[in-house]
């Protein structure tokens, strides 16, 4: 198959890895959907992860080895991008002080809490590394309960859907699957479809955060225009066939849902 959003070898490797902690094993086409990459890419990727002794081949797919454990917290170090990152500063940028806000789970809006400057905020998050740096940072925040999902590291399940419809959001920040053809959010399961959908609700302003290698991805949990308030896309760049406005801000791009 084409590949429709290159990325760097070592991104693609912890890609694998992490997909690998959460299901034990993958095959090729499993692996070449979750990844937009040929078969070809996927054999000599996991040629040198094999080679590394990080997992092991069967005939049609690779599992996890088990006598060489996954560091979750290297994967996720190893995947935070120069884009990310700049993506990250300009999602912190955006917050005030004084606000309450939520920041979900996964690596892009990891990158933000870093950058975040505002005082006297309160962050409501189900990422537990989401959770550790704004410790680390001194920022108020609170964990959502639920059941621990070990390929995002957070929280998620019906407890954690009932918490936060309770919530009212000054701003939300939110990670995503990946992004369709007509930039509407995708998410990776039900759970993840739930958390989205009362995020944008319960929010007064709400921001999609993505690098381009989320592009042209499929789910069956799309956030359909009409389930959800308007939102803006944080993104390094847009699909070269967008016609949606865009306007650049230190180098990046961010685009409004309504101008869809």
């Amino acid at each position: 198959m084409p590949e429709r959003n290159p990325m760097k070898k070592t991104e693609r490797h912890n890609k694998i890895l992490m997909l690998l902690d959460m299901n034990q094993q993958a095959t090729y086409q499993e692996l070449t959907s979750y990844l937009q990459i040929s078969e070809a890419t996927v054999r000599r990727d996991l040629d040198s992860l094999e080679q590394a002794g990080q997992i092991i081949r069967f005939w049609g797919g690779a599992k996890r080895n088990p006598n060489h454990p996954i560091n979750q917290r290297n994967i996720v170090e190893g995947i935070l991008s120069k884009e990310k990152r700049v993506i990250g500063e300009i999602a912190a940028s955006l917050v005030n002080s004084h606000e309450l806000i939520f920041i979900g789970s996964g690596t892009t809006t990891l990158t933000m809490i870093d950058y975040l400057t505002a005082t006297d905020i309160m962050v409501v998050t189900n990422g537990i590394p989401q959770l550790e740096s704004l410790h680390s940072k001194k920022i108020n925040a609170f964990l959502l309960c639920g059941f621990y999902k070990s390929f995002s590291s957070s929280l998620v399940g019906r407890q954690t859907i009932e918490m936060l419809e309770k919530y009212q959001f000054d701003k939300v920040f939110l990670g995503t699957y990946g992004l369709n053809e007509n930039l509407a959010p995708l998410s990776a399961d039900e759970y993840e479809h739930e958390i989205k959908k009362i995020c944008l609700k319960n929010s007064k302003q709400s921001y999609i955060l993505a690098d381009n290698t989320k592009y042209n991805r499929s789910s069956l949990y799309v956030l359909e225009k009409e389930n959800y308030n308007n939102y803006t896309l944080i993104t390094n760049r847009l699909p070269d066939n967008s016609t949606n406005a865009a306007k650049i801000l230190n180098g990046f791009l961010i685009s409004s849902s309504d101008c869809m």
